[in-house]
This record gives structure tokens, sequence and C-alpha cells, in this order.
């Protein structure tokens, strides 16, 4: 599975541990979003516009609870394009070596 980081909060000169140590736990102030979720958002802004991305971010991500902060992640996501699939990124690379 493929994802994406985004920071949640900046750290205010303070500085914090942000691992975990523990199988099942990601950093605080930070979240994964995978392709599929920024397919989902980026379909989202484009034909409902930016508030309805910022839903869908917020439904897909329940811990992000301020509205403006989900608006401003939803055009991040949104001006994301998808990765390259690893086969043609392989197809490619081979196209230029060989």
């Amino acid at each position: 599975m493929t994802t994406r980081s985004l920071r949640i909060e900046d750290c205010l000169g303070v500085c914090q541990e942000i691992a975990d140590y523990g199988p099942y736990r990601h950093a605080p102030g930070m979240f994964a979003v995978t392709e599929a979720d920024a397919a989902a958002i980026r379909a989202t802004f484009e034909e409902r516009g930016e508030f309805a991305a910022a839903v869908e971010l917020r439904q897909l991500f329940p811990g992000i609870t301020d509205t403006a902060q989900a608006r401003e992640y939803a055009r991040t996501i949104a001006g994301w394009r998808p990765l390259a699939t690893r086969a043609h990124a392989l197809a490619t690379q081979s196209c230029k070596t060989g």
C-alpha cells in the first residue's frame, strides 16, 4: 500500500518524541493518506468544491476536527497528482537504460 504523510501541526520549537515504539502506533500529529483516499478527496474537490472535500477528509480522518485545517489539507491533497504505478515506473526506467 502506498501512503503519503501530511503534518497536522507544526513543532512550536519544542522537541517532542514523535514516534512511539509500539507496533500499532503512528506518530502523533500526523496521518497517512492512501492513494485511494487522495483520489476520493481529489474527486470530491473537483466535483463539489473545497468545503465538500474538507467534509470528505473529515469523514475519512475523524481525528481532524478543525474545519479550517481540513479545508487546507483538502486543498493540499487535491493538488497531488497520482503516483506512477510501479510497473509504469519500471517500464520507463528500462526504456531509458535499454
